[in-house]
């Protein structure tokens, strides 16, 4: 596999409306590879019948792996800085977009979803029961995460380290799965959701604030660490479709 084609999330860099994204290099050992690029809420979440039934688990012996590692091409990016408009005595005078986090040592690329998207069987899968989200110091932490979603759907509780008013909104294919005020008195709450797919989070307090929640069928993905590298292991001999989501 020679390039990976991504787009970034919010579409722009250093404050500029992205023209051109960067083509990555991405190695990896595998028959057959194929990158498509997912933008969140612009893929229509597949329900639970449809895609969690699909996936039939066995015992995997001597299964092959793939890893590699996600990086730019290019000159090392300028990190996006965001203006912080209120509430400067929690959340400081600026942060810095967690959107685009390149390493100075290698131009990898943090938070890259790279997952097998056609394997309908393999390994056990092991779903994820709940999710926790900090908002702390005026961001969502973490920023992404990449979970493995079940039958019964997967709980996401929602924290206020902070100890004043934010609103968590969440949507899903552009539809609200929940929209909740939580001033600093309410510390945690918990919500449920049913479909796998892209949640994107959003603070209606603080405009700066998102945060990203991949829900996946089967257990096959990884998520890019400060160095862009990812690894998944114990595949089944096969032919595959390699999706990679930023």
């Amino acid at each position: 596999l020679k390039s990976l084609w991504a787009r970034r999330r919010n579409g722009k860099i250093g404050g500029e409306m992205m023209k051109k994204f960067i083509l990555g290099a991405i190695s990896s050992h595998i028959l057959l590879f194929w990158l498509s690029y997912v933008v969140a809420q612009t893929t229509k979440p597949a329900t639970k019948k449809q895609e969690v039934a699909k996936y039939q688990s066995f015992s995997v012996l001597h299964g092959g792996t793939v890893k590699g590692e996600v990086k730019i091409t290019g000159d090392y990016p300028k990190p996006e800085k965001i203006k912080v408009t209120k509430d400067h005595e929690v959340c400081g005078s600026q942060k810095i977009s967690e959107g685009f986090i390149v390493s100075k040592e290698n131009k990898g690329l943090k938070n890259v979803v790279v997952r097998l998207k056609n394997i309908t069987k393999g390994k056990v899968r092991l779903s994820d029961k709940q999710l926790v989200i900090d908002q702390h110091f005026c961001s969502y932490v973490p920023h992404l995460q990449a979970a493995l979603i079940g039958p019964e759907g997967i709980d996401v509780e929602i924290r206020n380290s902070d100890g004043i008013l934010h609103n968590a909104h969440a949507y899903q294919q552009g539809q609200t799965l929940f929209n909740v005020a939580q001033p600093g008195s309410i510390k945690k709450f918990i919500k449920h959701i049913d479909n796998p797919g892209t949640v994107t989070l959003k603070c209606d307090v603080h405009e700066w604030m998102n945060a990203y929640i991949i829900l996946l069928t089967n257990p096959y993905f990884d998520v890019t660490d400060e160095k862009g590298q990812y690894e998944i292991p114990d595949i089944p001999p096969g032919k595959y479709i390699i999706e990679a989501w930023h």
